[in-house]
């Protein structure tokens, strides 16, 4: 779409490659994010939202991480 800044392709031969995938996706563009509204000054409810997500996603890793791509490096 023109005047999109950003376009988001998500690979994977199965539904799980492409969740992982989405997953990994969604934590890097989490953690971007927060550290943008922090360096902008714009703490509370979105950190707080952001920080717990972020913990969440990285406590159950291993849920949704396969053997091979936990080898492979991510963005």
């Amino acid at each position: 779409m023109p005047g999109d800044k950003y376009l988001i392709y998500v690979r994977g031969n199965t539904l799980d490659e492409a969740t992982e995938e989405a997953l990994h996706l969604a934590y890097w563009l989490l953690t971007r994010a927060l550290l943008e509204h922090r360096r902008q000054g714009r703490n509370g409810d979105y950190e707080t939202f952001a920080v717990e997500v972020l913990a969440s996603l990285q406590r159950n890793r291993h849920l949704y991480t396969t053997q091979n791509t936990e080898t492979q490096e991510i963005g």
